[in-house]
Formats: structure tokens, sequence, C-alpha cells
């Protein structure tokens, strides 16, 4: 595994840092902005090869939200890395892949890997909005995302698309498949 140089930080910083870790969850339910604490890895983005590259191909598709979600970046890089670095065989996987953001990343980290990508391509059913808690802005076919567009910005190439509500559709998966990492991204508490 590789081992990152730890970065000193002052007394100011700490208490800001610290600050702003109790107050996170208030601010987020209530205003319209989000607040995320960034691992302490990121301080080491300059030593990840064509960083602005992959950055600008993580928020390309849904700037807004994906900006400031780089805890999700920072934690997929790391464990790509990491099950390359170990040689761990396996495929990948995504369920629930929206608008493709982590699928592409998976496969510009690790082009040669078999990929499955799950998803209903149609959003949420009745069924599973149904069994949503109360309150949750969820609609029935919300966050529907088309098939093609999926497929041309992920790359077909090792990817397998499968379209379906999981887990049922599971039983597309070749029983010999072996995976490395599976990332489970539902949105909901049934899966779709």
């Amino acid at each position: 595994m590789k081992t990152y140089p730890v970065r000193e930080i002052g007394t100011i910083r700490k208490l800001i840092r610290s600050i702003l870790r109790r107050c996170t969850d208030s601010f987020n339910k209530h205003s319209e902005f989000y607040v995320a604490a960034k691992p302490d890895f990121h301080t080491g983005w300059h030593r990840i090869p064509n960083f602005n590259a992959l950055y600008a191909d993580w928020i390309r598709k849904n700037a807004r939200i994906d900006r400031s979600d780089l805890t999700r970046f920072f934690f997929i890089y790391l464990q790509v890395e990491a099950l390359l670095d170990k040689k761990i065989e396996g495929a990948f996987a995504e369920v629930g892949v929206f608008r493709g953001t982590t699928a592409r990343l998976f496969r510009l980290l690790a082009p040669e890997r078999e990929l499955f990508v799950f998803d209903t391509f149609e959003g949420f059913t009745a069924e599973d909005v149904r069994l949503e808690k109360s309150g949750k802005k969820t609609r029935v076919g919300g966050w529907k995302v088309s098939i093609e567009e999926i497929k041309a910005f992920v790359g077909e190439r090792n990817t397998h698309f499968i379209k379906g509500r999981f887990p049922d559709s599971a039983t597309a998966v070749p029983p010999d498949t072996r995976f490395a990492l599976v990332h489970l991204d539902t949105d909901l508490y049934a899966p779709q």
C-alpha cells in the first residue's frame, strides 16, 4: 500500500475543523448548501496521476452535487489503487448508476476490469417509493436515465449494462464471476 506524508495542521485550523464537523449536520439539514469534510488524503491530490482530468470527469455530469462529494471520489480512488497494487482479481460493479459518474471513474481507473452496471434505467418504481420514509422527496420515475446516454458516458468496453430491479437483475451475471469491488448506491430503502 502506498503511504503519503501527513501534513501538520495548526491549532487554528484544528479548531475550525472541529467547529465545522460539529455544525455540519445542522447546517446541511437547514440550508440549501452542503458541507462535507474532506478525507485527510485530500492534501495528497497532487500525487494522483491526471488528477485534474479525473476531477473534471467526476463533476462533468452533476457538478453541483459531485463537487461536494470529494470524500467518495478519494475513497473510490484509494480502493481501486489498493486493489490494483495488491493485484486482487475480480470484476467491479455498481448498483444504482444514475448519471454514471462512479461507473466512469471505475472505467478510467481500471479499464481492463470487467464492470457490471445495474440500474432500472426507469427511475424509482411506485412500490419502492411507497416503502420510503415520509418526508423524503422521492417520486415515481425519479432519477430516470437513458441507458444509451450512460453507455456513451461510461464506455461499453468490458462493461455490462444490466437493466432491471436489483437484486432480481443479478441473475444476469455469469455464475463464475468473482467481484473485487461492488459499489451499492440505490438511494432507496428498497433496492432498485
